[in-house]
C-alpha cells in the first residue's frame, strides 16, 4: 500500500513540475528521476523506490531509451512499458523474482534465458517490437503463467508444445511472428484456455485434436501451413464466440457437430479446399453475426433452413461454383451490411421485397451467377440506400433499369454490366443539385459500368445522374456496347 502511495505521490510531483514547464518555470537545478516527466521521456533514477510494486507507463507520450537502472528495482511485481521507447531486456532482469505481470513493446534484441527465472509471472506480454531470435527454451519454467502474448513481432525458432500445454495458461497469442513448429500434440492441458491467436506464423503439420477446451472462445488458426480437417475436439467448446481459421489449409466436409457452438458470432473458414454442403444443423446457430466460407468447394444450397440466422451482419459464400442461395432467405435478416455471393451457382429469379429488411445493408455483390433471370423489381433499391457498393453483372437479368436507383445517394461503384437490361435510362430530374444539398443519386459514384446490355436513348439524361463535377461520361460507358449515344456537348 505504502508503495503504491509513494508512486502516486511521485506521479503527482511528476505533474506539478509538468504543468509548471508549461507555463515556462523551471527549477534552475538539473532534473532528476521522475522529475523527467516533463521531457515526456523515461526517467533514469529511481534510486531510493526500493518498496516499488507497479511502474505503469501506458497511455503515456513518453519515448526515449529503457533505462537499464529500471531493472534494478527488485521488488517490483508490475511493469509496464507499452510505450514508445526502445532498448533491450538484460539478463539481470532475473533479480526481479517478484515480477507478475511484464508488457513490453518497442524493444529490441533477443528475449534474456534469465526470463525463466521469473516463476512468480502470470502474465507475459511482448508485442509490437523488433525482437529476435529464438524463444527461450526456459520459458515453461513459468508454470503459473496465465497470458502469454508474443504478437507482431520477428520472433522466430520452434513454439514447442511443452509451452503452449503449460497447465495455468488462460490465453495464448503467437500470431504475426516467424515462430514455426507442429501443434500435433496440442492437448492444452489447462481446461481455462479461453484465447488461442497463432495466425500468420509458420505453424506446419496436420490439425491438433484440441480436446479439453471446452472454455475456449477464440481461436485464430488463419494463415498458416497446417493441412487436414476442422479439430474434432472443437465439438465440445460450447462457449466458442470466433473461430478465424481462413488459408489455413483446411479440407474435407463441414461436420454437422458444429451445431453445438451455439454461441458462435464469428466464423471465417474461407480460401480453403471445404467440399459436400453446408449442414442443415448450423440452423441452430442463431448467434452467428458474420459468416465467410467463400473461395471453397461447398455445393447445395443456403435455403429457407438457414432463416433462423436473423443477426447476420455479413453473409459470405462467394466463389463457390455448385452452392446456389435462395434469395427468399434475406427477407428474415434485419442486420445486414455485407452480402457476397458473386461466382456462385445462383439460379432463380430476384423477387419482390428480397432486400426489404436490409436497410444497413452496404454492400451487394452477386455478380456471374449467369443463371439469374427475370427482371430487378423496380423498389429493389428502396430500402437499403447506404448501399456503397454494388455488382449484379454477368448475370441473365432483363428488363428495364429500376427507378429505386435514384435512393442510392451514397454509392460508389454501381456493375450491371453483361446483362440483358433494355429500354431507356430512367431520368432523376428532381434529385438533381441545388444550391443548398447535393441530392443527385450517384454524385459519389467512382466505376459505372453499364456496358453490353440493349440500353437505348440519349446519354445526356445521365447529367441528372451526377453532382455536375466533370465525370466524363465517354470513359465510363463505351458506346459500342450498347445502344445508347454520346452527347457531343456535356450539359452540366
Amino acid at each position: 500500500f505504502f508503495a503504491l502511495l509513494y508512486l502516486r505521490l511521485c506521479t503527482c510531483i511528476c505533474f506539478f513540475f509538468f504543468f509548471q514547464a508549461e507555463d515556462g518555470i523551471r527549477d534552475a537545478q538539473e532534473s532528476r528521476g521522475l522529475g523527467d516527466v516533463y521531457k515526456r521521456q523515461v526517467p533514469n533514477d529511481y534510486e531510493g523506490m526500493t518498496s516499488l510494486q507497479i511502474l505503469d507507463f501506458s497511455n503515456t507520450k513518453m519515448s526515449g531509451t529503457i533505462p537499464q537502472s529500471l531493472y534494478d528495482l527488485t521488488t517490483l511485481v508490475e511493469l509496464q512499458l507499452s510505450v514508445p521507447v526502445v532498448g533491450t531486456v538484460p539478463e539481470k532482469i532475473a533479480s526481479i523474482t517478484t515480477m507478475e505481470s511484464l508488457v513490453l513493446s518497442y524493444v529490441t534484441g533477443t528475449l534474456p534465458v534469465a526470463l525463466g527465472s521469473l516463476t512468480a509471472m502470470k502474465s507475459l506480454i511482448v508485442s509490437d517490437s523488433t525482437v529476435s531470435g529464438n524463444l527461450p527454451p526456459t520459458l515453461t519454467s513459468m508454470t503459473v503463467l496465465q497470458t502469454f502474448h508474443l504478437s507482431n513481432t520477428p520472433v522466430s525458432g520452434t513454439i514447442t508444445n511443452n509451452l503452449l500445454n503449460m497447465p495455468s495458461l488462460v490465453s495464448i497469442k503467437i500470431g504475426n511472428t516467424s515462430l514455426s513448429g507442429t501443434l500435433q500434440d496440442f492437448e492444452a492441458t489447462s481446461s481455462d484456455l479461453r484465447t488461442l491467436y497463432a495466425s500468420s506464423t509458420s505453424l506446419s503439420g496436420t490439425m491438433p485434436q484440441m480436446n479439453n477446451l471446452t472454455k475456449l472462445t477464440q481461436l485464430y488458426l488463419s494463415q498458416t501451413s497446417l493441412s487436414g480437417s476442422l479439430p474434432s475436439g472443437l465439438y465440445a467448446s460450447t462457449a466458442m464466440e470466433i473461430l478465424h481459421m481462413y488459408r489455413s489449409g483446411i479440407s474435407g466436409t463441414l461436420p454437422s457437430e458444429l451445431e453445438t457452438m451455439t454461441a458462435l458470432q464469428t466464423l471465417f473458414l474461407h480460401e480453403n479446399s471445404l467440399t459436400g454442403e453446408i449442414p442443415p444443423a448450423y440452423s441452430a446457430m442463431t448467434a452467428l453475426r458474420y459468416i465467410d466460407l467463400g473461395f471453397n468447394d461447398l455445393a447445395g444450397s443456403f435455403d429457407a433452413n438457414f432463416s433462423s440466422l436473423s443477426s447476420l451482419s455479413a453473409f459470405m459464400v462467394n466463389n463457390n461454383a455448385q452452392l446456389n442461395v435462395d434469395f427468399q432467405i434475406f427477407q428474415n435478416f434485419t442486420s445486414l451490411q455485407h452480402i457476397a455471393m458473386h461466382e456462385c451457382g445462383l439460379t432463380g429469379e430476384i423477387p419482390e421485397g428480397m432486400l426489404d429488411k436490409s436497410s444497413s445493408l452496404q454492400t451487394l455483390l452477386m455478380y456471374g451467377g449467369l443463371d439469374v433471370t427475370g427482371t430487378i423489381p423496380d423498389s429493389f433499391f428502396s430500402v437499403p440506400r447506404g448501399l456503397n457498393h454494388v455488382d449484379m453483372s454477368l448475370n441473365s437479368i432483363s428488363g428495364s433499369m429500376p427507378t429505386s436507383v435514384a435512393s442510392l445517394t451514397s454509392l460508389k461503384t454501381f456493375l450491371i454490366n453483361n446483362l440483358a437490361l433494355s429500354g431507356s435510362l430512367p431520368s432523376f430530374s428532381s434529385a438533381r443539385r441545388d444550391s443548398a444539398n447535393v441530392t443527385s443519386p450517384f454524385s459519389k459514384v467512382t466505376v459505372l459500368a453499364m456496358t453490353r446490355n440493349d440500353l437505348e436513348g440519349d446519354l445526356t439524361i445521365l447529367d441528372t445522374w451526377f453532382s455536375g463535377e466533370g465525370i466524363q461520361l465517354s470513359t465510363l460507358l463505351p458506346v459500342s456496347y450498347t445502344h445508347l449515344t454520346l452527347p457531343t456537348k456535356r450539359i452540366v
